[in-house]
């Protein structure tokens, strides 16, 4: 089976270092297609201080956006990312996603999930943050964790 996919030109590079040696995935639901895409990065480039780091994605908690700056966390440390959460997303393996306007988390990273009202849910992380999933993105966190 081939499938072709259409860029817009905006996003064209971008979009072309995603799916470059790529696994993809397709699942039949409904008669529409759904494409997985799995990717194989291994690490992310990070600052701290003065420094150039490269962060393994195993690593990583989550990224949390505060005011202009994109953070990553780990169990020890936190670093600064100059990727946007927009953009970080689309890089990332299917086991991060995104809660919030402001944030990313690894599915894998979560200790425990707290239903609060309105729709939202308090994440308990493996570093002891707690961070929140938004209304938004209540619906699309539950079907992904099948709650």
């Amino acid at each position: 089976m081939r499938f072709r996919l259409k860029c817009d030109n905006k996003n064209y590079e971008l979009q072309k270092k995603i799916l470059t040696g790529e696994t993809i995935e397709i699942t039949e639901e409904d008669s529409d297609y759904t494409i997985y895409l799995e990717k194989n990065i291994g690490s992310i480039k990070c600052k701290k201080q003065d420094k150039i780091y490269k962060v393994n994605i195993g690593k990583i908690l989550y990224f949390q956006t505060t005011g202009r700056y994109n953070y990553l966390f780990t169990i020890n440390d936190t670093y600064y990312v100059d990727v946007s959460l927009l953009n970080m997303i689309s890089l990332l393996p299917t086991h991060f996603i995104r809660i919030s306007k402001s944030g990313i988390v690894n599915i894998r990273s979560i200790e425990y999930i707290k239903p609060l009202y309105n729709s939202r849910y308090e994440l308990k992380i493996g570093n002891n943050d707690s961070i929140i999933v938004t209304r938004s993105y209540y619906k699309i966190f539950k079907k992904k964790l099948g709650l």
